[in-house]
């Protein structure tokens, strides 16, 4: 579909702007090493009746040697500006002592910090950079990040990676 093409256009040049040395590439998903964790980049799609949302969204994943035997989730509120969880959780204490930031340079949509499965797995879904396609009436829009934005979503990407080796 037309509407693909551009999507998967519009993320490549994207990753062209970013300093990483792609090791995988998939459908609209670029995976890449970064601080012994493996970070990838891509877009998650949400359809409706008329129109398919394509969210970028950053992942950052980290093996770790111990975890709990159930998964752990916490979400970042932006309006409170603090991490929950629905029960307390070791999780929740360390998203609340490393990951305390001002995160408003870049504007997000999600934050969500998980453990499951020897995996901890660090996402976020940014707004710009997203896209969108309209079936009716015809029409694609994509949303280009400023290169303050890339710079920010840079040194995050550095930052947290770092920060998921040393927990």
């Amino acid at each position: 579909m037309l509407g693909e093409v551009k999507v998967e256009r519009f993320l490549e040049r994207l990753i062209q702007q970013l300093p990483y040395e792609i090791a995988e590439k998939q459908e609209f998903m670029y995976k890449f090493q970064q601080n012994n964790s493996t970070c990838s980049i891509g877009y998650e799609r949400n359809k409706t009746l008329f129109s398919k949302a394509y969210n970028l969204t950053v992942k950052i994943e980290k093996d770790v040697k111990e975890t709990n035997e159930e998964k752990q989730e916490v979400r970042y509120l932006f309006h409170r500006q603090k991490w929950i969880s629905k029960k307390e959780s070791p999780l929740l204490k360390l998203a609340n002592r490393h990951f305390r930031w001002k995160w408003s340079e870049i504007d997000l949509e999600e934050l969500t910090l998980v453990e499951e499965s020897k995996k901890r797995i660090f996402k976020m879904s940014i707004l710009p950079g997203s896209y969108n396609v309209l079936l009716f009436p015809p029409l694609t829009q994509g949303i280009e990040l400023y290169p303050s934005e890339l710079k920010c979503l840079v040194n995050w990407i550095d930052v947290i990676s770092k920060q998921l080796d040393e927990l």
